[in-house]
């Protein structure tokens, strides 16, 4: 039967060897401290986001693996990245006390903020979006069972609105 691998991404560009399709998107967010001097909810300007220092999942060098540094390379600039740490999840532990900024999805920072510790503030126009896509390799492209699997994963993302953009939501501050 073969392995059913398959991947859900949001690389700034799929690499060539790899066949993809767009899946969802998401609202991008910052986390900041609650000492963070900028109110909670402040929109930041490109500038303003830029001379943030930034804690990264991802080596801020490796823009083929970081899709926020990805969309800062397509827009010709690039953030400070001070911290990278190997596991998304203690981020948001790191930002109390500190001036690091995360970047994070909107969804996850709306969890992440109900601790009291960070507070959210909305990202520039130009960084608001951060699409997702379903990566397989070329030898799985014809499997029958594979793509069972890709429209499955294609479904439950659409049902259950698992990364679509928060519709409802306030959009941030003008």
């Amino acid at each position: 039967t073969g392995s059913l691998k398959g991947n859900v991404g949001n690389l700034p560009g799929a690499p060539p060897h790899l066949k993809h399709m767009p899946l969802a998107s998401s609202d991008l967010a910052c986390l900041v401290s609650v000492d963070h001097p900028l109110p909670a909810g402040t929109r930041l300007s490109l500038d303003d986001y830029l001379a943030l220092t930034h804690v990264s999942p991802s080596p801020p060098r490796d823009v083929s693996i970081s899709p926020i540094d990805g969309m800062l390379l397509r827009l010709g600039v690039e953030r400070r990245v001070a911290v990278t740490v190997p596991d998304y999840s203690i981020i948001p532990g790191l930002l109390p006390g500190t001036d690091y900024a995360f970047t994070v999805g909107l969804r996850y920072a709306e969890h992440v903020i109900q601790s009291r510790a960070v507070k959210l503030l909305y990202l520039p126009e130009e960084l608001s979006t951060m699409p997702f896509y379903l990566l397989w390799h070329e030898r799985s492209q014809s499997s029958r069972y594979h793509r069972w699997l890709r429209e499955l994963i294609r479904q439950l993302v659409r049902r259950h609105d698992v990364l679509a953009v928060v519709s409802g939501l306030p959009a941030g501050p003008p």
